[in-house]
């Protein structure tokens, strides 16, 4: 994934820095740079690496949701801190 962003970044320098080539030469190597960066993001995009890293973000964001439900229970009803959780609902 690193070696995309860094194709990526490459391209954007390149096209940020073309201004003394001819214009046929600069999009020629904004194209190279792009395509070399899709070709990377091709090849991973059917890894383990990446299809573990899907998995860990989703168990994140499961994560982060259960804590907003917390806080905003907290919120609403502060004395659950004492009470606990009402087993009746």
């Amino acid at each position: 994934m690193n070696t995309a962003l860094d194709e990526i970044a490459n391209a954007a320098k390149l096209i940020s820095n073309l201004e003394t080539m001819p214009q046929m030469q600069k999009l020629d190597i904004a194209l190279t740079e792009i395509s070399g960066a899709a070709k990377t993001i091709r090849t991973i995009k059917d890894s383990p690496e990446l299809y573990n890293l899907n998995i860990a973000l989703e168990e994140i964001s499961d994560a982060a949701r259960a804590l907003q439900q917390l806080a905003d229970t907290i919120e609403k009803q502060p004395e659950v801190l004492l009470k606990g959780k009402n087993l009746r609902e």
